[in-house]
């Protein structure tokens, strides 16, 4: 029997969850995101190595992120669903965007 190293399951763990949004996000899920978006933007704006075309790129994020906090309270005030994943799908996005301003 082949045993797999814990590192192995926790990569693995953390690949899983960061798909796991995909086409059944929940509000706990959708705020989740909101919080790590902002968390992300927060630390690239401390950071101090931003220049022009970072901060500009960090204003647009931020607005985006307005943008999509406001689809999530619409979604959530509906009770659409379908519409909640979309906003996820945005958020995911903006993170991703948000991450590679600190990189």
């Amino acid at each position: 029997m082949r045993v797999v190293p814990f590192a192995t399951l926790m990569a693995l763990g953390v690949l899983a969850v960061s798909s796991s949004y995909a086409g059944a996000c929940e509000e706990i899920e959708a705020q989740d995101l909101n919080s790590r978006i902002e968390a992300a933007l927060t630390l690239a704006e401390t950071s101090g190595s931003l220049d022009a075309d970072g901060q500009d790129r960090l204003t647009a994020l931020r607005e985006d992120l307005s943008k999509a906090s406001d689809a999530q309270l619409q979604a959530q005030d509906s009770g659409d669903s379908a519409k909640l994943n979309e906003v996820c799908e945005t958020y995911e996005d903006i993170l991703k965007r948000a991450e590679s301003l600190s990189q």
